[in-house]
């Protein structure tokens, strides 16, 4: 009997022992990964707020984010804890993160050498000492315990299936909300900013009356400006709305299909093989545990993948969260985002001010010394026979120390000016003089709202560079990804894994009781024909 293909009762029993104890520390395994992940990322709650601040200090002096979520083994420096925390320029995190999949790697190896030797063991003892020369024993409790683990990894493998259908269609709904807030919040920024970039390009050909309006050394602060925008690198929203997109349908759709179809077949062999098991159709039970030898180690694999792409995930969402309540100290994040330094930040505020007074001061000295001029002779170059109500003057919103004033009863608002001033533009005859009342040609008045609309955007825009430059609206931004999309993501991306992980252990121990309980049934069948031979003599 010691090369028969089967193991006696004995050998059963240890087969069943081994298969529960496997069962149990996979489970703990899965378990584990999962409650460090729930425990670590709670970024947006309350409670947080005392625990979120021990962040430690590297040894450079920068803020370690994500510290304690991120103390896993080294395998680049002989398996001790990483401690600097989240970055994923550094090569010794990649690495840490990596080895939090090794207990899932160590198992579908295991699994694949082990359930492979018996495979082939098992045929080499058939071949050598018989497959038909046996002495059949029969164990009622074995068959009743083969049946009833391997009803039970059936449905274990229907949850496990169904946590994966779900937790990836969940997860694509939270990325494709992640995705599609970032796209809106960077088409904000592109239409600002372009409103921002136009009005700053057009002010220096802006002419009145054939005299430019800012002088030639204020022309070149609009050069500088223009500089220091594209120093500052704030054009990447439009590169990011154009990858999100090609990434969403690029990379998740191929996903969601592998996904959907690996928890379909798993199923339908879980399924197919407790059919074959209950009709003793022993050929197509061995052709089954082949197929699901290898399906079951490809999935195991997946899962250690996914639990890497769970733990970037949930590490990067802690990170960012520490960050927000933290972005003047320098840090990993803080290196990869085009943060300007408060000097250039305030350059820039200043010029967008110097811009603005000078627009409008440059404006309200036409109105006065031109459009509400009456004693010019008739052939000087300003005279257009102006006539009627004066034309009021701009508010210029900044006093002479460019700090914020309140306008004065008589001055409009520069969003107004030019409804009110079209009441001021008079009809011209051919030489582009008045012939109705009115202070304005339709000349001048078009190139003093080419002026307004200057100053208007850039006081109106102006603040807005600025939290563009020093990352204030990055800041806000992802603190709306860290309270509002984060813990949706974490928790899909958990369950991707967690399904992947459960649908392979329960298709795994179900080709481990499918041969048990074919060899039973079997064994039982033969049994009872013995019995009615022997009833029969």
């Amino acid at each position: 009997m010691l090369c028969s293909a089967t193991p006696t009762f004995h050998d059963r029993r240890s087969l069943l022992l081994i298969g529960v104890a496997v069962l149990v520390s996979s489970s703990l395994v899965s378990l584990s990964h999962g409650v460090s992940s729930s425990c670590h990322h709670h970024p947006s709650s309350t409670s947080f707020q005392g625990l979120r601040r021990q962040i430690l200090e590297g040894a450079n002096g920068t803020l370690v984010l994500a510290a304690e979520r991120t103390r896993r083994p080294d395998p680049l420096n002989n398996f001790n804890i990483y401690t600097d925390g989240w970055n994923v320029t550094n090569s010794h995190y990649i690495a840490s993160v990596g080895f939090s999949a090794v207990p899932f790697i160590v198992i579908a190896i295991v699994w694949f050498v082990f359930l492979g030797l018996f495979l082939i063991c098992s045929c080499l003892c058939c071949c050598c000492c018989g497959c038909g020369r046996r002495n059949y024993g029969y164990s009622r409790v074995c068959y009743t315990l083969s049946l009833i683990f391997l009803l039970l990894f059936t449905v274990a493998a229907v949850i496990g299936s169904t946590m994966l259908y779900t937790g990836q269609k969940e997860f694509y709904g939270s990325v494709e909300k992640t995705f599609m807030y970032i796209v809106n919040q960077a088409t904000t920024v592109l239409g600002k900013l372009t409103s921002l970039w136009d009005s700053i390009q057009s002010a220096k050909d802006i002419q009145l009356d054939g005299n430019n309006l800012f002088p030639p050394q204020f022309r070149g602060n609009i050069d500088h400006f223009n500089k220091m925008i594209k120093m500052s690198n704030i054009t990447y929203p439009d590169r990011v709305a154009n990858q999100t997109i090609r990434y969403l349908t690029g990379v998740l759709n191929p996903v969601r299909l592998v996904l959907n179809v690996i928890a379909g077949v798993m199923l339908a062999i879980a399924f197919l093989g407790l059919l074959f098991s209950f009709c003793g159709l022993r050929v197509l039970v061995y052709l089954l545990v082949i197929i699901g030898w290898i399906l079951v180690t490809a999935t195991i694999l997946l899962s250690a993948v996914f639990l890497v792409f769970h733990n970037v995930v949930a590490d990067t969402c802690t990170a960012m969260d520490q960050w927000v309540h933290d972005p003047a100290a320098e840090s990993a994040l803080s290196q990869l985002l085009p943060c300007l330094d408060a000097k250039t930040i305030g350059d820039t505020l200043d010029i967008t001010k110097k811009m603005t007074s000078t627009a409008v001061d440059m404006t309200n000295a036409y109105n006065v010394n031109v459009s509400n001029h009456d004693h010019f002779p008739p052939n000087v170059p300003f005279y257009h026979n102006q006539s009627g109500p004066l034309v009021p003057l701009l508010c210029n919103p900044l006093d002479e120390h460019r700090n914020p004033r309140p306008c004065a009863p008589n001055e409009i608002l520069l969003a107004n000016a030019s409804q009110i001033y079209k009441g001021f533009v008079c009809q011209v005859n051919a030489e582009g003089i008045c012939i109705t009342q009115g202070r304005l040609t339709q000349a001048s008045y078009d190139q003093m709202m080419g002026a307004i609309n200057v100053a208007f955007t850039l006081d109106h825009y102006g603040p807005f560079l600025a939290s563009i430059a020093d990352c204030s609206f990055v800041r806000d931004t992802f603190r709306d990804i860290t309270t509002k999309n984060c813990p949706g993501l974490t928790i899909t991306s958990q369950w991707i894994y967690a399904g992947l992980a459960s649908l392979s252990g329960a298709v795994m121990f179900s080709l481990i009781f499918w041969l048990i309980f074919v060899r039973e049934r079997r064994h039982r069948s033969h049994t009872k024909k013995s019995m009615v031979q022997m009833n029969k003599i």
